[in-house]
């Protein structure tokens, strides 16, 4: 088993998790995420969610929603983001929540994240609530913070709720507490095909023959490509369905990335 993508303490939401030669699939889900956070401005922690050491408390009486919505338009596209101190980030091949926890000194290179929107949901004050959609890799903590630090009060993760994660859906999730009580059947029932994390992507169809030679690790000739890929990948299906991930190699010919048993 494998999952698709961590939560922070604080949060809740969608998780998907990959099962059996499922796993080998991980690395080609490369999703936007759809969040609901609530931000606590006036407080600023070490971990920046409301679990951690205050580092800083501010006034936020005085901020409007409109001067927030100001503040958080320019979250939005392509900008560089340091990671949580408290996070899975790396820092000199050691994971920075360790050396955060050892009370190390140590500051983390900032990253290119892609933020698709914010969009306000309610503000209360202190508290904002407001849905992101994002690109992979992308902190709400950091956010959240980072536009407390805009506004010259502090701000930190209040809550946050993991409403999607490409396909992967809250209406669709299962309660992991429901998940414990079902049987065998009851799970394998609830489980979704492995190419669903592939959604859209171009695929390569295979004769019985061709089949057998891909799962043998064959590379093969005279192949009918589609006109797009991705990135050079494509996903491959045989007479029974799905049946892996093939790359397109310098010669035009098909070789396969990644078996996936038919029914397993």
């Amino acid at each position: 088993m494998g999952h698709l993508g961590t939560l922070d303490p604080v949060a809740e939401g969608v998780l998907p998790i990959a099962i059996g030669s499922g796993t080998r699939l991980i690395r080609f889900f490369k999703a936007n995420k759809i969040y609901l956070a609530k931000i606590r401005f006036g407080l600023a922690t070490d971990t920046d969610d409301i679990q951690g050491e205050t580092l800083s408390e501010g006034d936020a009486t005085g901020l409007t929603e409109e001067r927030i919505n100001d503040v958080l338009e320019r979250f939005t596209g392509i900008i560089e983001q340091v990671p949580p101190r408290f996070s899975a980030a790396m820092s000199k091949g050691v994971r920075a929540y360790k050396r955060a926890r050892k009370g190390e000194d140590f500051s983390l290179k900032p990253k290119n994240v892609f933020i698709l929107k914010g969009e306000i949901i309610s503000w209360d004050t202190p508290n904002l609530d407001v849905r992101f959609t994002v690109g992979p890799g992308t902190y709400i903590r950091s956010i959240a913070r980072d536009i407390g630090e805009s506004l010259g009060v502090g701000g930190c993760l209040a809550a946050l709720v993991r409403e999607a994660d490409g396909p992967f859906l809250m209406a669709e999730a299962v309660d992991i507490s429901a998940l414990e009580k079902e049987g065998v059947e009851g799970i394998r029932a609830k489980l979704m095909p492995p190419d669903f994390i592939l959604e859209g992507w171009p695929r390569v169809e295979l004769n019985r023959d061709g089949e057998i030679s891909f799962m043998h690790g064959k590379v093969l000739s005279d192949i009918e490509f589609p006109t797009e890929s991705m990135e050079g990948f494509y996903a491959v299906y045989g007479t029974e369905g799905f049946i892996g991930v093939g790359v397109e190699n310098k010669d035009g010919r098909l070789k396969a990335n990644r078996v996936i048993k038919i029914n397993d």
